[in-house]
């Protein structure tokens, strides 16, 4: 099963940070393929494991967060959708994730997509979810503030752009 679009938000639980949640959002076309570099959600039919693979931006500027967050095992929790008219899906939450390879161009210059980071994130049958979220909210970013809502972010981020960092008390699935 394939998804047009996801957002990850990344809960920092490092003993050494105070506890931090990133959100990242993401749009693409379905892509059918393993061997592309477009972010996908990718689910086995057979043992119900999905795996999600994510490309970091076309300049990098903040592509660090995502890779001290692959470093630190930190966890990941990924909502994803289909298209930007329909309300988004919390797939689960893992931790285990991996670099598929580092930017490979200087930050700040554009990239094609096969040159931009690249992670991938594993999650086991037993860590899927798969609750669709009802918005109730209207007008333009009403999808991406039920995911602030669930996730106790501040309905004043931006819904255009693609990080949201906020400290975090507790996590909600």
């Amino acid at each position: 099963m394939i998804f047009s679009s996801f957002m990850l938000s990344i809960s920092h639980t490092s003993e050494m940070m105070q506890n931090k949640m990133m959100i990242l959002t993401i749009t693409t076309v379905p892509v059918f393929d393993n061997i592309d570099y477009k972010d996908r959600v990718l689910c086995n039919i057979h043992s119900g494991d999905c795996e999600v693979f994510y490309s970091g931006q076309n300049q990098g500027r903040m592509d660090n967060q995502l890779t001290e967050a692959v470093a630190n095992h930190d966890t990941f929790r990924v909502y994803h959708r289909r298209n930007n008219k329909v309300d988004y899906i919390f797939l689960g939450e893992t931790n285990l994730s991996d670099i598929v390879h580092y930017r490979k161009t200087a930050i700040g210059e554009n990239t094609s997509e096969e040159e931009r980071l690249q992670i991938h994130l594993y999650f086991p049958f037993n860590k899927i979810i798969n609750r669709q979220l009802a918005t109730t909210y209207n007008g333009a970013g009403k999808f991406k503030r039920e995911i602030f809502r669930q996730e106790g972010l501040s309905m004043t981020n931006n819904v255009n752009i693609g990080f949201y960092q906020s400290p975090v008390s507790q996590q909600n699935g």
